[in-house]
């Protein structure tokens, strides 16, 4: 996703097979995930209209997060879906990247750096060496932590539950991210709003993601370089596709130990 100064927008190949449709302003829907819950839902903007949420949640202590990246972009719409390994449970367009598809902010693949941290990324979404997955502030960090990790920002819901963003740009887009709860880890895209927009819904309305309480929200992309796919129980993947050429993915995977 090509990144403008400020953002503005958590593997056998597999096709993708369906788009998840998303829910109406005054419905809920639930299903069970390979592991975890799907969640449509939506909550409502300040100007009143419904902002519709996709959202996977997952316990944290059963999964983790990891990097999947194409250092020339993947194939338009496929990329996100063909994410998938048979650990993988959901996958997240996430990182920015600039011409020629230079990442821009921390991309660190299996302990390795391929580029380094950059001061103007609030955030760091990857996993330890233990495979524990990790959504923390950027300042101080070191990239020895991390086994796999990306860059990005801004955090919409600030470490602790705290707004992250005090004012509206009034710059509307489609929105993938990653949140944490107590006890559980999301990844989330939704339809077209504003940062500020996103984070009055996660606090205030946490249950349109599927939790009771955000503690911590980090953006990871924007419009049409949005894109989300989970594993259904019976295998299959589907998703609601990026519409441009991006070079990163988050994946959720199954931690070693489960």
């Amino acid at each position: 996703m090509e990144w403008i100064d400020r953002p503005s927008g958590l593997l056998a190949i597999v096709a993708l097979t369906g788009t998840l449709a998303a829910a109406p302003a005054s419905s809920t829907s639930v299903e069970p995930l390979a592991i975890g819950t799907l969640v449509r839902s939506s909550f409502v903007a300040s100007d009143h209209r419904s902002v519709q949420v996709q959202a996977a949640i997952f316990p944290r202590d059963r999964v983790t997060f990891g990097v999947v990246d194409l250092p020339l972009g993947g194939p338009v719409g496929e990329t996100v879906s063909r994410a998938f390994s048979p650990e993988v449970v959901a996958a997240v367009t996430g990182g920015y990247f600039g011409p020629g598809y230079r990442p821009k902010g921390l991309l660190e693949i299996g302990g390795k750096v391929h580029e380094p941290a950059r001061a103007d990324l609030s955030g760091i979404v990857g996993s330890m060496a233990d495979e524990t997955p990790v959504v923390v502030p950027a300042a101080g960090v070191s990239t020895a932590w991390f086994k796999d990790a990306i860059q990005a920002g801004p955090f919409v819901v600030d470490p602790g539950g705290a707004f992250g963003i005090w004012s509206d740009d009034r710059q509307h887009a489609r929105r993938a991210i990653v949140f944490v709860s107590a006890d559980a880890i999301g990844v989330a895209v939704t339809s077209s709003c504003t940062l500020y927009e996103l984070a009055d819904g996660l606090v205030r309305s946490p249950e349109a993601f599927g939790v009771e309480r955000v503690e911590r929200a980090l953006n990871l992309s924007g419009g049409p370089s949005a894109g989300f796919a989970v594993r259904l129980p019976n295998g299959r993947v589907e998703g609601d596709p990026e519409l441009i050429r991006i070079r990163t993915v988050l994946t959720i995977r199954k931690r070693a130990s489960t």
